[in-house]
């Protein structure tokens, strides 16, 4: 059961928000959703973040029996934060991946369930296409992380998310 929708409202238009529209699920944005938490009107037992941009408040985080699983469209622990079709375009890399991890009180530093790559050509691929081609690996890796969480939440493999660069929007 979806019990709620986080969203990026700071859109004009929002697929996530429309959907959610749709099938009538309550909707969020970062104030009142920690408000819902606070309140008791909002619990839940897993939350999926899919290329969210805010980083998730404590509450979100401490809340859920199972945890917070953010779908990451760079390879971890290489590449946290934002910007990295930019540098797998710019340094030629032969290849590319989206991961899933936990979310922890840092951004993109939580325990790292699997990395999904898939391989590049440095003379072809642009920042759009690198973003498009990692787009349908990250759906492909959504289901598969989701439908093993839904199966056996105690089967999800944890790997420590050491290491790598941090690329922020500044």
């Amino acid at each position: 059961e979806v019990v709620g929708v986080l969203s990026d409202t700071h859109l004009q238009h929002s697929i996530t928000s429309d959907v959610a529209r749709n099938y009538r699920i309550p909707l969020f944005d970062s104030e009142s959703a920690i408000q819902a938490l606070r309140n008791e009107r909002l619990s839940f037992d897993l939350g999926l973040s899919v290329l969210y941009w805010k980083k998730l408040k404590c509450e979100f985080i401490s809340m859920p029996k199972i945890g917070i699983i953010n779908f990451h469209p760079a390879p971890l622990p290489d590449f946290k934060g934002v910007g990295g079709y930019n540098l797998a375009t710019l340094h030629g890399l032969p290849k590319w991946a989206v991961s899933a991890h936990f979310v922890d009180e840092n951004i993109d530093t939580g325990d790292i369930i699997k990395v999904k790559y898939f391989p590049i050509d440095f003379y072809t691929e642009t920042v759009v296409t690198l973003e498009k081609k990692s787009q349908k690996v990250l759906k492909d890796l959504f289901m598969e992380i989701v439908n093993a969480v839904l199966d056996d939440p105690a089967s999800i493999n944890r790997v420590q998310n050491k290491g790598g660069i941090y690329l922020s929007r500044k």
